[in-house]
């Protein structure tokens, strides 16, 4: 009796272990006008410029054309590193080549700023970027795990 608790509990907190992870990894359909709008409201992302998908195709080599939708930021300043990507897939797996185009673009920035700007460089090393569901996130800035946390909120 007492093996066959023991295996009902371990069942049951392996089916909500199960539950938290594949939990974590949707995220519900919202439209890139409502997250873009729920982003402007971060005073860090008020004070970017909106890019295009000109600069995201010049920036990360990413059709944004070729996704469900797609919000680019960027510093105002010359030598700013500051910016915010999220781009919205039709499936997980759509996504994956842009996760690659941000890597890559931050190895290149951190080429570019090392030995004369370690401000930006540290900015780099301390970029967010992670994929829940079919979105994908990024950002580099002084407040990134904020802007993180409020674009969970909003999927």
């Amino acid at each position: 009796m007492e093996g066959i608790i023991k295996k009902v509990v371990f069942g049951l907190i392996l089916l909500a272990f199960l539950f938290y992870v594949y939990s974590d990894q949707n995220a519900k359909d919202v439209s890139m006008d409502k997250i873009k709008e729920a982003m402007v409201k971060d005073e860090a992302v008020a004070s970017m410029e909106e890019g295009t998908a000109r600069d995201v195709m010049h920036y990360f080599g990413v059709d944004v054309n070729s996704y469900e939708g797609a919000v680019y930021f960027k510093g105002t300043e010359a030598l700013s590193v500051n910016e915010l990507l999220i781009v919205k897939g039709s499936s997980r797996d759509a996504v994956s080549p842009v996760r690659d185009a941000i890597d890559s673009r931050v190895d290149a920035q951190i080429k570019t700023f090392e030995g004369y700007g370690p401000e930006q460089v540290a900015l780099l090393n301390d970029h967010i970027v992670f994929q829940k569901g079919n979105y994908i996130f990024y950002c580099t800035d002084g407040q990134s795990g904020r802007i993180a946390e409020e674009f969970r909120d909003v999927i």
